[in-house]
């Protein structure tokens, strides 16, 4: 535990590996030790606050890493998870006045900075409450980690516990 906790990054991606390797009660057991202080501090999980929710939560999160000024995904994009910010700054960016997004410019012309998402923030949980195509273009500011939970893992979360659904929505 405290090795996968206080490790760098490559040893991170191999304590993960490792991790789900575990049989399913220990792995559980163990991605709620390692993910207690996001799930303590971040507002989702707050306003649940079912012990049983977040521990399952916590048992479907991977650590993911990008590097500075890179793309986390773009308008239009397919949905596919809902992401935890646990290190790093993230660009919430949408179009500049007249401007529409294309995978051709990236949203580079133009780009309007709306939101600065920091350490403890979650986005992409629109991917769970219907919407089909991502709405806003996500970059990192600066090197990121985030805890990232797939959608349709996130879709069985809300199936199970219908609460954190309604909390969502609002």
């Amino acid at each position: 535990y405290q090795f996968a906790r206080l490790s760098g990054v490559g040893s991170q991606l191999e304590s993960e590996r490792v991790i789900r390797g575990l049989p399913y009660g220990l792995r559980r057991e163990l991605m709620s030790l390692l993910y207690r202080d996001l799930v303590a501090s971040n507002p989702l999980f707050v306003k649940m606050d079912d012990v049983l929710f977040t521990t399952e939560c916590c048992s479907r999160m991977t650590m993911m890493f990008w590097p500075m000024h890179d793309v986390v995904y773009r308008r239009g994009e397919i949905a596919s998870a809902v992401y935890f910010v646990t290190k790093g700054l993230v660009n919430m960016i949408k179009a500049g006045e007249g401007q529409k997004f294309t995978f051709k410019t990236g949203g580079l012309p133009n780009e309007v900075v709306e939101r600065i998402m920091l350490p403890g923030s979650y986005f992409g949980e629109g991917s769970v409450l219907g919407f089909k195509r991502r709405n806003k273009t996500c970059t990192t500011r600066t090197a990121c980690r985030f805890a990232v939970i797939a959608k349709e893992d996130f879709a069985d979360l809300i199936d199970m516990y219908p609460r954190a659904y309604k909390i969502l929505a609002k």
